[in-house]
């Protein structure tokens, strides 16, 4: 595949959902790009070979992404780099629908699906099963489970809990926004970590799949009033 790129040219590589600063610097004979070490706020992301990740650049005509494979990690005068291959055809890149925001805010989680139920009952019947009401499945915790959001957007959030819950687990989430202001979301659990924290010692990445409008409007508001605050 042929590259439209430049020596220089300032490149975004998106790592855990996070946008990456890079560059490239240069091009090989065998066609591999070297570029810098991505880093997230000054700090360097480490990659490893084989790591596979989305690759953005502009023009101006509109964003383009592709994705790209590490080959392996460099050390040149001090800089780390990292080689890298073409992975997929390069296409315009759509942005996501919604950015997410750092913040912490309580969020009230209870269990509506297992994991095993949704995998058993497919992913759409057990949205249906929600929608209506109707589970088939006493929740696992009788009790609401209190966590805090790392992340939040109007699509989905990251969330850090006491409880480990299942990735495909769906989860009802009522998020305290401000003392007079909540939203509430049925949320499908991509993935759970487990992190060094002792009061919250697993992470997890929520996926909004059912969320009233107003519920999604009252969180891009307060996204857009504390970036403001912060401005």
């Amino acid at each position: 595949m042929e590259y439209d790129l430049r020596l220089g040219e300032i490149l975004t590589l998106i790592i855990e959902n996070q946008r990456c600063a890079s560059n490239l610097q240069e091009i090989t004979p065998r066609g591999t790009m070297i570029l810098s070490a991505p880093t997230f706020r000054g700090a360097v992301i480490p990659l490893r070979a084989n790591d596979k990740v989305q690759m953005i650049y502009y023009r101006a005509s509109g964003q383009y992404s592709c994705i790209i494979e590490v080959a392996k990690r460099l050390m040149e005068k001090g800089m780390p780099l990292v080689e890298a291959e073409l992975r997929s055809p390069i296409s315009k890149y759509q942005r996501r629908e919604f950015v997410r925001f750092d913040t912490l805010l309580p969020v009230t989680v209870i269990e509506l699906v297992s994991a095993e139920k949704v995998k058993n009952m497919t992913l759409k019947k057990a949205l249906q099963s929600v929608a209506d009401r109707k589970y088939s499945v006493m929740p696992a915790f009788s009790e609401p489970i209190l966590g805090m959001t790392m992340d939040i957007s109007g699509g989905g959030a990251r969330v850090s809990s006491p409880i480990e819950f299942e990735a495909d687990t769906i989860l009802e989430c009522e998020f305290t926004l401000r003392d007079d202001l909540s939203a509430t979301a049925e949320a499908l659990v991509l993935r759970c970590d487990t992190v060094d924290s002792k009061d919250y010692p697993f992470q997890m990445t929520l996926k909004f799949v059912l969320i009233e409008e107003k519920s999604r409007k009252k969180i891009i508001k307060y996204i857009f009033d504390e970036q403001l605050k912060r401005r």
